[in-house]
């Protein structure tokens, strides 16, 4: 991995390209759990249980880096053991800090629990959770080829009302540079081109 060279002030605007990647990433992850060769979160070492909010759901946890991962339809994000969480709500379309002892219950989200910081801090909340995510992408590149987040993408473009990020390749090239070097990195949207 290259030394990592983070912003000391983050631009809001590459936070909102950030919640536009992790919505299209949710939508990645479903397919995971419903893959042909059984559920790929599960066989990356995530632990699936009943989601104890919403009903017929599940959730997906996993220990990393002194926290713990959790993935619901909902939301996502990190519970740190002994700091500041960082937790992406889908239906608000919106990144937190979460201050709950526990990690948050899809669905039962208080708002005397959920902040939004300054960039900066809600940034440096999010690193544990994007160095997860990376490395997740990382096996599933090399557990399958390009086609299949490819397909994923193509899926997503065919849902109504659907508003697909980055293609994967390019996706996971930008999330790189918002770990690494966040300072030199365009919005998403000059990105690509």
């Amino acid at each position: 991995m290259p030394p990592i060279n983070r912003s000391p002030l983050i631009r809001t605007g590459l936070l909102r390209d950030f919640t536009a990647a992790l919505r299209q990433q949710m939508y990645f992850w479903g397919h995971d759990v419903m893959h042909p060769d059984g559920n790929l979160l599960v066989k990356r070492g995530m632990v699936k249980t009943a989601s104890a909010g919403l009903k017929g759901t599940s959730c997906y946890a996993i220990d990393w880096q002194d926290g713990r991962i959790h993935l619901h339809g909902s939301c996502a994000g990190w519970h740190s053991m002994a700091g500041t969480s960082f937790l992406y709500i889908r239906p608000l379309a919106r990144c937190f800090h979460w201050h709950g002892e526990q990690p948050v219950i899809p669905g039962e989200w208080t708002t005397d629990l959920l902040d939004s910081p300054d960039p900066e801090s809600l940034y440096q909340s999010s690193l544990p959770f994007l160095e997860w995510w990376l490395d997740y992408e990382r096996w599933i590149s090399s557990q399958y080829p390009p086609s299949y987040r490819e397909d994923c993408h193509r899926k997503l473009k065919s849902v109504p009302k659907t508003r697909p990020w980055l293609p994967p390749a390019a996706a996971l090239q930008w999330l790189d540079l918002f770990l690494t070097a966040p300072c030199q990195l365009d919005r998403a949207r000059r990105f690509s081109r």
